[in-house]
């Protein structure tokens, strides 16, 4: 089988000034509708900077929040552990009740000799 060559034919083309307006007016059109595009597009990023700084400051405030709560929680920690020592330091009451009925019994026995 023989390979055909492909012969390019390098023709110029011509076009009557009516066709290069309707083209020209075409790649405007085209490039007319790339700008209002690109115009609502800044917009858009615009709006999204404005939600950004939004959203950045109520982390911060978010962050500032937290660290008052832990410092809050750092305090709760210690009056708790406070209590808890002092509780341990304090009588139950059952064992108060049997120490009074004690006391009144080595009363009676002590005042009735």
């Amino acid at each position: 089988m023989k390979k055909r060559a492909k012969k390019i034919n390098n023709l110029e083309q011509t076009f009557k000034s009516g066709e290069v307006m309707s083209m020209l007016e075409n790649m405007n059109d085209g490039i007319r509708v790339i700008g209002e595009d690109q115009q609502d597009i800044k917009k858009d990023v615009r709006y999204i900077k404005n939600d950004m700084d939004v959203i950045k400051s109520d982390v911060d405030a978010i962050k500032g929040n937290i660290n008052l709560m832990k410092s809050d929680i750092n305090v709760l920690k210690s009056d708790v552990a406070e209590i808890k020592f002092e509780l341990k330091r304090k009588v139950y009451y059952d064992e108060f009740e049997k120490l009074e009925k004690r006391v009144v019994k080595l009363e009676k026995f002590g005042f009735a000799r």
